[in-house]
């Protein structure tokens, strides 16, 4: 069967909807996924890293946009499908630590956020590895509860490994 023109060349613009959920806390929509930015008062940390690599330089551009001069210190990632984490290595090369839970480390360490060589398509670590992924500064493996706090704001991460996401199951 061949595939029509039409549809091997077509695009998808890649757009970044936000709304403001509340004071220093944003929703980055905009496609079929979503993150959310929460800020403190040093940095950044965002919810879910959906997609791919495109998908996360938007978000990450619009976050630097909303709270410019703070770095994005953190990811935290749900759970390892795709729909969730496709964009983690994305959020690794900017410096971000990874807060996952804890069963989710080893087949990241191993599989996914490494530094062998992607050749189908190679994406930023790939193309220029920071040194940071050697020396495995990336992740934060949260058994239970793990708190994300600057004094004034703190953002309670609750993991469950019944279920391997933070959300109640």
């Amino acid at each position: 069967m061949t595939v029509p023109d039409s549809v091997r060349q077509a695009t998808f613009p890649l757009r970044v909807e936000t709304q403001k959920l509340g004071d220093g806390i944003y929703l980055l929509g905009g496609g079929s996924h979503n993150s959310v930015a929460v800020e403190f008062n040093e940095y950044v940390a965002v919810f879910e890293a959906p997609l791919n690599e495109q998908r996360s330089l938007a978000v990450i551009e619009e976050v630097t946009k909303l709270v410019p001069n703070k770095p994005i210190r953190f990811v935290i990632n749900s759970h390892q499908h795709f729909d969730h984490s496709g964009g983690l290595r994305t959020y690794v090369h900017i410096g971000a630590t990874i807060i996952t839970q804890w069963l989710n480390h080893a087949f990241y360490v191993r599989d996914f956020i490494n530094n062998a060589p992607r050749t189908l398509q190679p994406d930023m670590v790939s193309l220029w590895p920071p040194t940071e992924l050697a020396e495995g500064y990336e992740y934060e493996a949260v058994r239970e509860n793990y708190v994300l706090s600057d004094g004034t704001r703190n953002l309670n991460i609750i993991m469950s490994a019944r279920c391997n996401t933070p959300t109640a199951c």
